[in-house]
């Protein structure tokens, strides 16, 4: 059972095992968005570009754009891979945004959208299309099964606009070689 003071990983870095199974998630890391009683929502934030660009999407939305930034679009994830969301810096907030932590923050409107277009939007920002989604229990069976490592989220990591390196960054954290990485358990 759920026991959201005892295991929340909503704000917590996931990072794919090098043996987890799954190519769509070969050396991801996720940023968990929401885990709760009835599963797990979460972010790919070292993908590479998908097909899309921000111009694209904002002709296809009809807004005009007059920031000369280049926005990359990434996917977030194999579910609504269509959809849009939009993993920003806390110093943008409108009714729509949630709350991931302290640092970052979870959008997905066409208000920030047209925000960051004529240059309102936040400062860091990190555009994604779709999202990793995991059933209740699922997720945590997966950690068990030892095919995620989890993290405290840093800003330096989710916005970081060298996604090769993300993953390698993100073990380093934990204070873990690398080349020592096993999904196969241990037991004593």
């Amino acid at each position: 059972m759920f026991d959201k003071n005892q295991f929340n990983l909503k704000g917590k870095l996931l990072i794919a095992m090098p043996d987890i199974g799954d190519e769509r998630f070969k050396e991801s890391v996720i940023i968990i968005c929401d885990h709760n009683m009835y599963g797990s929502m979460g972010i790919v934030i070292n993908s590479h570009d998908s097909s899309l660009n921000f111009k694209g999407i904002l002709d296809e939305l009809q807004i005009e754009q007059s920031t000369n930034k280049i926005i990359t679009i990434q996917s977030g994830g194999p579910v609504e891979s269509s959809r849009g969301f939009i993993l920003h810096s806390n110093d943008y907030k409108i009714e729509s945004t949630n709350f991931i932590t302290e640092d970052i923050f979870l959008t997905a409107s066409i208000e920030i959208i047209k925000d960051i277009a004529c240059d309102k939007g936040p400062k860091n920002i990190k555009f994604t299309l779709g999202y990793a989604g995991w059933n209740a229990g699922q997720l945590e069976k997966e950690i068990q099964q030892n095919l995620w490592l989890h993290t405290s989220a840093r800003d330096s990591l989710v916005f970081s606009s060298n996604v090769d390196n993300i993953w390698s960054n993100s073990v380093k954290t934990l204070g873990i070689d690398i080349s020592h990485l096993n999904h196969i358990p241990g037991h004593a």
